[in-house]
């Protein structure tokens, strides 16, 4: 695999990508913040063919970019950026396999995407992990690839096919409402637990949901040229001040915060899937109130927010 480079025109081929892939992209993009979690819909049917066209375009300008960066003598690397190492877990249902095929077949084929036992190579950078329940047709779809994992989180029983019609609504999912919203922001809780115990290579720690497709060149720029430690990146639901959370379809946290939010969030919430009831509670909302409260409690330092809003880091929904 080649040696990921960080070019000049980054972030102008992500805002090109944009502007090709959609005539309006912040459209989508203020679609995506103005949802809440109990209305957001599962991705739409035309999601393979959109990922599809995207990486095909994304391509397309990696070539162009990398050759204009050679013929201007720009390619350079950014500081500290080849100790980067991102872990994304991005939440699956077990009947999402045409998603599931949508990343592995996109943008996951991109440089420096490897597996989570590949930490040690140098040439890794993005390590994605879908992340299943712990039902055994979830754990049987885990094993189905080698960036499956399954969490203790319970599934819902599977009576839709994961995509857009109004009645897969989160919330209307009938008996299984318990189940689903377990399901779903159990995951997320679970995840951060997991990562950070099981991945101590990694420098930051991010959750993905499997409607979004990410512009990681630029998303790896970011993290290459922030704080080395104490980032929280995302769309910032608190405008540019760094407080409340980051939106739900993408945002990465540094791993030297994630103990210390960890801490606060077991006090707040001791018993998370139980009495504490804390599934009950938005999972993303719940993750920036969490670390925000533990910088007050003194547990965690003040973490610095880079704030990705309009700046073409990642598209969502599709």
């Amino acid at each position: 695999m080649n040696r990921l480079l960080f070019v000049l025109v980054a972030s102008a081929s992500a805002l090109q990508l944009a502007n090709l892939r959609n005539p309006d992209p912040l459209t989508l993009e203020h679609k995506a913040v103005e949802t809440s979690d109990e209305e957001n819909l599962r991705p739409s049917h035309e999601l393979p063919q959109k990922f599809d066209t995207m990486w095909e375009a994304e391509s397309q300008f990696s070539a162009e970019n990398q050759e204009t960066a050679k013929l201007a003598g720009a390619s350079f690397r950014v500081p500290h950026g080849d100790g980067v190492k991102l872990i994304v877990g991005i939440p699956m249902m077990a009947n999402e396999q045409d998603i599931r095929n949508a990343h592995l077949n996109t943008w996951m084929k991109g440089d420096g995407v490897c597996s989570r036992d590949s930490f040690a190579t140098q040439s890794c950078h993005i390590f994605p992990v879908f992340l299943y329940g712990n039902s055994s047709e979830s754990m049987l779809k885990a094993k189905e690839t080698e960036f499956g994992l399954s969490l203790q989180v319970p599934d819902p029983e599977a009576n839709y096919d994961g995509y857009d019609a109004p009645e897969h609504h989160i919330k209307n999912v009938g008996s299984h409402e318990s189940d689903a919203l377990k399901n779903l922001r159990g995951k997320t809780h679970e995840w951060f637990k997991h990562a950070s115990a099981s991945y101590p290579k990694a420098t930051h720690i991010a959750k993905m949901d499997s409607d979004t497709y990410p512009h990681m060149a630029t998303v790896l720029h970011d993290l290459a040229t922030g704080p080395e430690k104490n980032l929280y990146w995302g769309t910032s639901m608190a405008g540019e001040e760094c407080s409340g959370f980051m939106q739900g379809a993408f945002y990465i946290l540094s791993a030297s915060l994630q103990p210390c939010r960890q801490q606060q969030l077991d006090e707040m919430l001791p018993d998370f899937f139980g009495e504490s009831h804390g599934w009950n509670s938005n999972e993303d909302g719940l993750f920036g109130h969490s670390l925000f409260s533990a910088v007050e409690s003194g547990k965690c330092p003040q973490p610095t927010c880079m704030n990705v809003r309009n700046r073409h880091r990642y598209v969502h929904p599709v």
